[in-house]
This record gives structure tokens, C-alpha cells and sequence, in this order.
């Protein structure tokens, strides 16, 4: 099978922008199971069980922004077709403005590019060894939707606590 053009070339902003929010939920102590391919959005996300928006706290809102801030650091600016559901988080009464909360991340990362680059790498390589299809990578099922496991839960913790990493 023919590797997706659109899909290679997306595929290393997208890996920065899910390494941000997969660091910065380390660094925030909020859960993340990993990075995953959804089936039918087709799309790469770190998954984050977050409350429901009324319950979001600072800490959910820095791992919300945190791939927006990761992509500024690495390119020029981030994608706000990438960022949108992210963004929608962002839209509630008591929520924080969503580019100033990229910004206070991007505070945050400016001690973090190094590893941000380490996860991104490990997810090229991870990708590469499925010879860029989505489809080679481990099938998992949550909360009614098919997924693909590009990055465990486990396997990110086990590199993120070897990681030197500095709150």
C-alpha cells in the first residue's frame, strides 16, 4: 500500500504538537494515555482524560495549549486548523484566552525544547517501523472509538521519567 503524501508530510508537525501535550501533561501531573491515531478523524492525538470544561484547572488548560506552544518553537507559528480542538476549550466563560495560555507554555518549554524533540523522535521512529501507515500500528478500542497506538501510556512515562525534567 502507497504511503499517504499528505499524512508523511503533516506528520512532523503534528508529532511536535503531540509531544507538547504529552510533556507539559507530565510536567502538569495530568494523566496521559499515550499517542494515538483515531480511525476516523484520522487524526493523531495524546490522550488526556479531561473533566468536563466547567471543571478544566490551570494545569488542563497548559496541556490543552502545550502542542500549539511546542509547534511556535519548532515553526514559524502554529496551525490553527491543528489547534482547533484544542482551541474549543477554550471558548467557556471562565476560560483563559487561548493564545495567551499558548504563550505561558511556551514560557514554560523554553527549558523543554531538547526533549520535546526526544518524544517527537521516538514517535518518527515508531511511525518509520510501521512504514508510515496508521493501519501497522497496534488496533485499541476507548470510549466507542477504534484508535491506532502509536505511543503506550506506559512506554511515554517509562521515557519521560528518564528524561532530566524540570517543572
Amino acid at each position: 500500500m502507497e504511503v499517504d503524501a499528505n499524512l508523511l508530510k503533516d506528520f512532523l508537525r503534528m508529532s511536535v504538537h503531540e509531544s507538547g501535550h504529552a510533556l507539559m501533561a507530565h510536567l502538569q501531573q495530568v494523566a496521559c494515555g499515550g499517542i494515538w491515531f483515531e480511525e476516523n478523524s484520522e487524526r493523531f492525538a495524546s490522550m488526556t482524560d479531561l473533566p468536563v470544561s466547567t471543571e478544566l484547572s490551570r494545569e488542563h488548560y497548559l496541556v490543552l495549549a502545550a502542542g500549539s506552544a511546542a509547534e511556535k518553537l519548532f515553526f514559524d507559528g502554529y496551525c490553527p486548523t491543528g489547534a482547533a480542538s484544542d482551541a474549543e476549550y477554550f471558548k467557556g466563560v471562565k476560560a483563559p484566552n487561548f493564545d495567551q495560555t499558548v504563550n505561558e507554555a511556551g514560557i514554560v518549554f523554553r527549558r523543554h525544547k531538547s526533549n520535546i524533540r526526544q518524544v517527537q523522535l521516538v514517535l518518527k521512529d515508531k511511525f518509520k517501523a510501521a512504514k508510515h501507515q496508521p493501519r501497522n500500528l497496534p488496533k485499541t478500542a476507548y470510549k466507542g472509538k477504534a484508535y491506532r497506538v502509536l505511543l503506550s501510556g506506559d512506554e511515554l512515562a517509562a521515557m519521560l521519567t528518564t528524561l532530566a525534567l524540570i517543572p
